[in-house]
């Protein structure tokens, strides 16, 4: 792809439907996933990285609530359609790395919990970074403790994870209800 594809594809796509949403509500939150490496400055040597860096701060003057999101590794969702070919031969890699690195492997689910807690509580940054995305999202670094038995846990009703009668039914723990 070419220089002035992406910058189509990435800058100009973005901002003509951005301002469109701008004009019918000024006070809307907008969220943006980039990516680990994109560039602010818009002064790297990394094409990609400047159009990226290009398109969040035009974001940014846009929107008074805009957050940017830049995770980096990503698992892949079962189902999940338009994942590159090349994806299963790195996917072995997230789980060590979610051990050795948590802030830069993040799973769909973080991301978006991250925008939600963004659209709901707000965030000083409007630039959040791998590290912040999975602090932000509210998730934990992955264990091998499953979170309904994590110490401090508790189901919908109050009752302590450990003694919470169908941990997997209560919907703080994955599930419709508890019992």
């Amino acid at each position: 792809m070419s220089k002035e594809e992406y910058t189509h594809i990435t800058y100009d796509l973005t901002l003509n439907m951005a301002q469109l949403l701008a004009k019918v509500n000024p006070e809307m939150t907008f969220c943006y996933v980039t990516g680990a490496g994109t560039n602010s400055s818009e002064q790297g040597r990394i094409a990609w990285a400047r159009v990226k860096g290009a398109t969040e701060n035009a974001l940014i003057r846009l929107f008074k609530h805009a957050y940017m999101f830049r995770p980096a590794f990503m698992k892949a969702t079962p189902g999940q359609k338009n994942l590159k070919s090349y994806y299963k031969f790195f996917a072995w890699l997230y789980p060590i790395g979610r051990v050795l690195y948590p802030a830069g492997f993040c799973t769909l689910q973080e991301v978006g919990r991250a925008m939600i807690n963004a659209v709901s509580k707000g965030y000083p940054n409007q630039i959040l970074a791998e590290s912040a995305v999975a602090k932000r999202s509210g998730s934990r670094a992955r264990t091998s403790v499953p979170s309904y038995k994590r110490r401090g846990r508790s189901c919908a009703h109050g009752r302590p994870s450990t003694s919470c009668r169908a941990p997997r039914a209560c919907p703080q723990l994955g599930g419709p209800r508890c019992m």
